[in-house]
Formats: structure tokens, sequence, C-alpha cells
């Protein structure tokens, strides 16, 4: 006989966020023996950066930064000058930037007092804010028509600038400041070919009085004009900088609704931001981006039309609005940090395919928003995310995600999530608050379960952590009030202070380390050591008696097998289509299928554990018995409903041996009855848990013996003596599992 002691769980996904110690991703030595630190900017580019986790002093001398970059047998592109990168190398004397490079990010090299000279190559675009800032002894730079954007304060303090005379000083394509006093009743005229106004490249000059900026400016920065004579001579209203709508002047009149001119090319960061008069607005075909906060605070702002042509979202855009629904067009790939955040009527979006990046608390302190749907091109969940969307019951995880930031979906309302095995790392807090969750799908892709994870869930019942999790942070299940089993596998090397603490109703830990995890003095779990049963595995009792803080329990006890049992990755049975995969334990093997259900609403886990129990609540789960050979006799010890959805089964319904073959497409299984099987075949089980738990204690499969073939017979040959499978002879007419001349045979 064998027995397979089978509980299947909706088991829990868990991860962490991996921070790294160093700044830096590779390092690699140039052909002159300096070394150069780098970091990934995707698969094939990356961005010179600093060493470790402090900037300063990472470079000094000559730099010559190369084109390409060959590490591990591959080779990457040198795309970018990353932020801070040279950031108060005091010791930097000359840099080499090669064509390679696009793009000169913010403070790249900020407070390198000795450097002198930089050639900037007519590859790069854009120069970031105190890119050169406080570079005192730069006196040659070389700007490059190819630079259409540059940050503010980019050169400010720099001996360039400084050297520069006074007037309108320009940085490639873009004019940058205006340097020294400017005379009374000024008038400027912006060379035709700038791409940019920079911001604050006007403020306070008094002596402006009028400006002509050509149709090439597409954006021009946030209070360039301030305190000038020409911004206060115009009338309040929307006031247009050229092709530029630059900023509404004056209090904006209640139910305004605005339409922005055709042929406008771009709106100044904080535009309209504040205007709370604002209940609608028109955006022309033309305008790419909306930029930095430019809605924010137009609390009643329920009407937006975004054109086609809009391919970025900036931070803050529509922080605190006050619409309940918003159609974000396909052009779009961007999303900026807090665009929404505090939208609190906005109740559904539709985030286009287009979208690649969605910036960290996007959608935070959406109150009502219950619907939402993510594009399948993201790869990361940022950071608070969905935080306090307390609206928010479900959401579907694209398996193009790897990572979920801190605090994603902390104080939501999700009952359930189903994170892919695409997902690795997981930040702190990423469930906290959720005071209805009940079911997290773990995969195995995830190692450390951060700090706070599950942080006062406290409707979370069950815990099955995933083999490949080797750490499980502070106060990761610190109030979790209804959390009453736990599995902690023999991957586990560390659990922090207060994991388990305020865990009351904790009946069950489960610990597979055959020697107890080393926990240091101060770093009390705070498990419910009075309550709960602590199962370790056979002949550890005595070592976890002897251990700190897992002494404390008391009662523990030796399970045979206190296990996780992880799937094989390949596909081991496939039924109808339908793929199982392997689960085993004790050298006994059971399939199951990733798909719950026709419709794909949720996917399960099954996990093996030896007199364990299902307890489950959502989709039906599907699982497999493989190689169940002809004449196996098979019984379930279960609560609730379980169907054989494939399998050719004999049931015995009296326990009489009066046996009767069930058809596989509505066969309803009974426990304690005996199954016997027809051929050898794979039999496909289901669990029908959408309207109640059910509670799976046992399969057990026994081998026919004594007999070799079972055979479906309606023959009853009078002269053959017949006889039940207790050795009773009985009427040679009976019905059922008997045996005459030797074999098993099913009369019907």
């Amino acid at each position: 006989m064998k027995q397979l002691n089978i509980t299947i769980l909706l088991t829990m996904l868990m991860s962490m966020v991996g921070l790294n110690a160093f700044a830096h991703d590779i390092e690699v030595k140039n052909g002159d023996g300096k070394t150069i630190y780098y970091n990934f900017i995707n698969n094939t580019e990356l961005a010179v950066t600093y060493r470790g986790s402090y900037y300063y002093d990472s470079y000094s001398g000559n730099v010559v930064i190369p084109e390409s970059v060959t590490y591990d047998n591959k080779t990457y592109s040198v795309t970018s000058i990353g932020s801070y990168a040279f950031c108060q190398c005091s010791g930097l004397t000359s840099v080499t930037i090669p064509n390679s490079v696009t793009s000169i990010q913010d403070c790249s090299f900020l407070w390198c007092t000795s450097l002198k000279s930089v050639k900037i190559p007519d590859t790069v675009t854009s120069i970031g804010k105190d890119a050169f800032g406080a570079c005192t002894s730069l006196t040659s730079l070389a700007i490059p028509e190819s630079v259409t954007s540059v940050g503010e304060k980019a050169f400010l303090n720099a001996a360039w600038y400084d050297n520069k005379p006074s007037g309108l000083v320009y940085a490639g394509k873009v004019a940058y400041a205006y340097k020294g006093t400017m005379p009374n009743n000024t008038s400027i005229e912006i060379k035709e070919g700038t791409t940019e106004i920079v911001t604050n490249a006007f403020l306070d000059c008094k002596g402006l009085t009028s400006i002509s900026i050509p149709s090439s400016v597409k954006n021009v920065g946030v209070d360039a004009f301030k305190n000038t004579t020409w911004y206060q001579n115009q009338p309040d209203g929307l006031i247009y900088a050229g092709k530029v709508a630059y900023k509404y002047k004056g209090t904006m009149p209640e139910n305004t609704s605005l339409e922005i001119k055709d042929g406008t090319l771009s709106i100044t960061d904080e535009a309209f931001s504040g205007c709370t008069g604002l209940t609608s607005i028109d955006i022309p075909t033309g305008v790419t981006n909306i930029g930095y906060r430019v809605f924010k605070g137009c609390h009643d702002l329920t009407s937006v039309s975004i054109p086609n042509s809009v391919t970025s979202i900036g931070e803050g855009a529509f922080c605190n609005c006050g619409f309940t629904s918003i159609t974000i067009p396909n052009s779009v790939k961007e999303i900026g940090n807090y665009a929404f955040d505090g939208c609190s009527y906005l109740e559904a979006i539709d985030i286009p395919e287009s979208v690649t990046t969605i910036g960290k608390g996007a959608f935070s302190g959406c109150s009502n928003l219950k619907d939402v749907s993510l594009p399948n091109r993201i790869t990361s969940i940022s950071d608070n995310l969905f935080s306090s969307c307390s609206w928010l019951v479900s959401i579907t995880i694209p398996e193009s995600v790897t990572s979920i930031g801190s605090g994603a979906f902390a104080s939501t309302r999700l009952v359930s999530i189903d994170i892919p095995n695409s997902v690795t790392s997981i930040g702190s807090s990423a469930f906290a608050n959720c005071s209805i969750l009940k079911t997290v799908t773990i995969p195995n892709s995830v190692t450390k379960i951060p700090s706070s994870m599950f942080l006062s869930c406290n409707r979370l019942t069950s815990v099955t952590i995933p083999n490949s999790v080797t750490s499980i942070g502070e106060n990761a299940f610190m109030y979790c009030f209804s959390l009453q089993s736990v599995t902690i596998p023999e991957s586990v090397t560390n659990i922090g202070k207060s994991a388990f603490s305020g865990c009351t109703e904790l009946v069950d830990v489960y610990n597979a380390a055959t020697t107890p995890q080393t926990l240091e003095y101060g770093n009390d779990p705070e498990f419910n050591y009075t309550s709960s049963t602590l199962h370790v595995p056979v002949d550890a009792k005595a070592l976890y008696q002897a251990a700190y803080y897992w002494k404390k329990f008391s009662n523990i006890v030796e399970d045979a097998n206190t296990v996780i049992v992880e799937d094989d990755k390949e596909p081991a049975t496939t039924v109808e289509g339908e793929e199982f995969y392997n689960l085993v334990l004790d050298k006994e093997t059971v399939n199951y299928a990733e798909i719950i259900s026709a419709n794909e609403a949720g996917k399960g886990r099954i996990a093996i554990k030896d007199g364990g129990l299902l307890i489950i609540k959502g989709d039906n789960v599907r699982f497999a018995l493989s190689e169940i050979k002809k004449g196996d006799i098979l019984v379930f010890d279960f609560v609730g409903k379980i169907r054989c959805l494939y399998g050719t089964l004999t049931a015995n319904t009296t326990q009489q041996n009066s046996f009767q073959q069930v058809t596989s497409d509505e066969m309803e299984l009974e426990s304690g009855k005996e199954y016997i099987a027809n051929e050898d075949c794979d039999v496909v089980l289901e669990m029908e848990t959408t309207e109640s738990p059910v509670e799976l204690k046992s399969i057990t499969i026994t081998e026919p013996t004594g007999v070799s073939i079972v055979e479906n017979s309606t023959s009853n040959p009078s002269s053959c003596k017949t006889y039940n499978l207790a050795g009773q002879q009985v009427n040679a007419n009976s019905n059922g599992l008997l045996i005459q001349d030797g074999k098993k045979i099913i009369k019907q």
C-alpha cells in the first residue's frame, strides 16, 4: 500500500527587494589600468557611476571613458554618464566622453573643483541639473549643437559660465540663463533653432519688457520669466511663450473650461497647479508630454482630453485632481512618480499596453479606485504604487513583472493576489495593513521575505513559504491575528525580530529544518509559544528543545514529513491539453495543474505535507495522479466536493463490493469510497472550492495482489463459482467486483 498525504495550498507569494550594498553593478579596468564603475541600464547599455556607496573621490587624474565594455563575455555600449558619477572627485582633471554617450545626468560632475576640460561629443542631447555645478576650474567646455535640453543650475559657479560675458548664455541649442543685470526696457529675441528655455533663465530680470520666441522652442522651464516686467504686463489667464502654454496667471474663476490652442507644442511644468476652478481641459494634438505637477491640486478637474501625441505623463501631473475616470491614449509609454496620487474620486483606469514604466506612488491614495488593468510590458510594480487604494479588491499582475516595490499594495482591500513566477523580489511592507487579505501566491523565484511584509494582515489564516526563501524579515507577520498555521522550509536560515509578534491565533508552526535556525539574542521572532505546536522533523525534537527561542515552545512534536514539496519546472503529464506538474515526497509522486479554472480566473499551488489538511477558498483547484495502474484501488479521505474529470474509474457505491462505472465528465467522489482503475491512466481531479473549503486528508492507492488482470464482464457462467473479495461465495448473478476463475472481474 502506498499512502499519499496531500495538502493542496494556495501558497503565499513573498519576496523582498534585495538592496545592493554597492551603487555600482560592475567594474572594469580600462587599457590604461584605470577602473571605471558602471550600472546596467538594460541588457545592452551601461551608465558610468561611482564606486560603492559613496560618490566622492571615485576617480582622479585623466579619465577616458570607453565606447563599449566587455563583461562576462558580453559587450555593452556606454550610453550615459549617470547621476553623481564623478561628483566631488576633487582629483579629477579631465574626462574624455565617447561618441556612444547620449546623456549626462544630474550632478554628474558636481564639485569637481580640479576638472579643467571636458569635450562633449555631438551624440549628447541632454545635460542634467547641476551637472557641472561648482566646477571652479572648468574653463574649457565644448557643448555641441546636439544638446537640446539642459537642467537648471547645470553650470552654476562653473568657471565656464563665470567667464561668459553678460547677456543671454546659450548651451548648445538651449537658452540657459541671462547673466548679469539686465538694462531697463530690454527686448530679447531668442535665436532661431533654440529648442528650450531653462528654468529660471530670466528670473528677476525686471528690465525685460518684450521677448520674441521662435517656433523651434518646444520647452520653457518653470519660472523662466518670473518677476520680469514682460510677465507682469500680461493679462490674467493662460500665458503663452511662443508655442508653449507657459502658465495660468491670476485666480481662475470657478467652473472654468479651457481649450489649449492648436499648434501648442508643450505645457510648462506646474502651469495649472492649484487652479481649483478648472473643471475641464482639452489638450491639442502635438503636445508630447504632460509634465511635472501641471494639474496638481485641480480638485474640480473632472474632464481631461489627452491626445494621442502624448508619450509621457510626468511626476505629480494630475496629483489631487477630481475626475472619476481618465483615458490614457496608447501613445503613452511612461507614467511618472505620483502622477495620479491622491485622486480620491478616481474609480477606474485602463493603462494601455504601450506603457512600459509606471513610477512610484503613481496611484497612491486613490481611495475609490476599484478597477485597474496593468499592461504586459511593465517589469516592476514600483514603491507605493497602489498604497492606500482602500477600495482596490483585486488586480492581475502580468508575467512581465520581476519586482514589487515597498508598500506597493499597502492598505488596500485585496482579498487574494496571485503573483507570477517571474517575480523575484518584493519590498518591505508590500502588503502591510491589507486587512481583508486571505491568500497570496508565493512563487519559488522569491528568496527573501522583507520586513513588515504582511504587517497587520489580520484576515490571513495560513502561510506556506517556498523552499527558495532564505530569510524572513523583522515584523514580517506582526499582528496577523487570524494566522493559524505557518510552514517554514529548510531553506530559511534567518528569522527576524518580532516576525510573528501578535499572531495570537497561531496554532501550528511547521519547521522543516533538521537543524534549528540560529536566532540571535534580542531577535526573538515572538511566536505564540504557549498555545502553538511546533512541528519538526523526526529526530530533531531534542535539538529544538535546546535551541535559543525555539525551546520556548511548550509543545514540540516530531512529524514524519514536515516539508514543502516544490514542483518540477517541466510539465510531467498532459491530459486533454492541460499540463500538470510533478510534486515528489519520499519517492511518491503526484501531479497538479497551475490552471485552476477554465477561464483562468485564478491559480493555485500544491504542497504535500504528511498529515496535513487542505483549507482552500476561492477558485477550483485541479491536480492529477499519474501512472495509476489497471486494478489499483483508490480511497479518498476528504471533506467538501471533489470531482473526477479524467480517468476511467469504477466506484464501489455500497462498500459491499458492488461496483459501478462512472463517467469522467460528471463524477463526484465520495469520501471513504473505493474506486478501481479500469485501465492504466492518469486520473485528474478537481476540488470545488468556490462555495466552501475542501479538506483533503489523504489519498490511499492500493495495488491489487493475487491477480494480474482486471476485466469488465457482463458474462455470468453459472458453472463458475463466484466469490467476493472477502473470500465468501456469492450468487453468480451478483454484480460488483468479484473473483471468477482466479480473476478479478467487474460485473455490471
